[in-house]
């Protein structure tokens, strides 16, 4: 509980801009891969670093992708 009680989310960007983007992703996922490799770098070069969108990282693994996707989660912490 000590660990989690001052955790914050990841956030990439300005904090004040005036949108915000929740990306929930899994680690094991390979269509959240694919986002990361190509999508999200034009995100950031045309909306997150001209200060007009943040981008807030939330670790949401999939049951699906078993107990791997779980353990990409917790070592990312």
């Amino acid at each position: 509980m000590a660990l989690a009680q001052d955790f914050e989310l990841p956030m990439l960007g300005d904090p004040e801009a005036e949108l915000v983007i929740y990306e929930f992703s899994d680690y094991m996922c390979p269509y959240c891969q694919k986002y990361a490799l190509e999508t999200m770098p034009d995100v950031v070069e045309n909306y997150v670093e001209p200060g007009i969108v943040s981008i807030v990282f939330v670790d949401f693994p999939l049951q699906s992708h078993g107990f791997p996707a779980l353990m990409g989660s917790e070592s990312a912490h």
